[in-house]
This record gives C-alpha cells, structure tokens and sequence, in this order.
C-alpha cells in the first residue's frame, strides 16, 4: 500500500520532459550522423558514379564492376520509356 503512494507522488512532467528531450537529442545526434556520412560520397565527381559501388575492390574487380555499371547505364538510357 505504501509503494502505491510513494509512486503516486513522484512528479510526471519532468520525467517526461527529461524524455523528449532525450529523443530530440537522439534524433540530432542521427541526423547530424547520416548527413556527415553521405558528405563524402556527395563531393565525389558526379562523372564517375561507379567509384563509390566499385570502391574497395581489388583491381580487376573494380573494372570489371565499373564496366558492368556503365554497361547497366547506357542500357537504362537506350529503354528508357520504352
């Protein structure tokens, strides 16, 4: 019965202002995150999509996978709306 009372007094608001002020944090701290981590691959050359899918890749399969994306291109440019 004692519990019932102690927990009856303990002040709501602050708890859950303490709350959201956790989540708008948490929500800051995400969107400060993705956007620091697509700056880079923004600032790449835009004549050279296939460095960032390719990146990492020994040296035959960075061609091999530069050339498959160009091939997928020029496809895409020939049917497009067709």
């Amino acid at each position: 019965m004692e519990l019932r009372q102690n927990v009856a007094q303990v002040p709501t608001r602050p708890i859950a202002f303490v709350v959201a002020l956790l989540a708008v944090l948490a929500l800051a701290l995400t969107g400060w995150y993705v956007l620091s981590s697509n700056s880079s691959s923004t600032s790449l050359p835009t004549g050279k999509p296939a460095l960032t899918a390719c990146s990492g890749l020994g040296p035959d399969a960075q061609e091999r996978c530069e050339q498959t994306i160009q091939e997928q291109q020029s496809k895409a440019e020939t049917t497009h709306g067709h």
